[in-house]
């Protein structure tokens, strides 16, 4: 999210950090091209789409689809008990997880206003300082994820 919020409004950042996904758009796609078993570990992206099922599932049995996707994600990383504990009482929080599924509806959903500002934002050069995070097994997009932030 805060790289869209860089590329929305970069005149109010000095700098933006963002963690594991790096600006999507044109990196994605040609990542995608480059190692096409990432749209395998991306299927989530599409099951957010169907509503009502996604958003059940996400919230099944005490959040458990949750932690599927942490260690998916996070490969050999175990999370923190405590960690595990604040991500459920966030997604559980008025409002959150529709806006969390909302986040990934918009760059697939239908052509609204707001989709297609989420979709021009996405696939827009980010014009601040980034720093982009990822672990050591996430370099699918390797060049080209670095060549989308400059």
């Amino acid at each position: 999210m805060g790289r869209m919020a860089g590329a929305l409004a970069p005149e109010r950042f000095r700098g933006i950090a963002t963690r594991a996904i790096p600006h999507a758009g044109r990196a994605q796609r040609e990542g995608i091209r480059k190692f096409p078993s990432q749209l395998r570990n991306s299927w989530y992206r599409l099951f957010f789409q169907l509503r009502g099922i996604a958003d059940f599932a996400l919230e099944a049995r005490n959040w458990a689809f949750s932690e599927k996707l942490w260690r998916d994600w996070s490969p050999g990383g175990e999370a923190p008990s405590q960690e595990i504990a604040h991500l459920k009482r966030s997604l559980g929080a008025p409002g959150v997880k529709r806006a969390a599924l909302g986040y990934y509806r918009a760059m697939v959903g239908r052509s609204t206003p707001g989709t297609k500002q989420t979709l021009e934002l996405l696939q827009s050069k980010i014009r601040v300082p980034t720093l982009a995070l990822r672990g050591a097994l996430a370099d699918w997009l390797g060049e080209v994820g670095r060549k989308a932030l400059r």
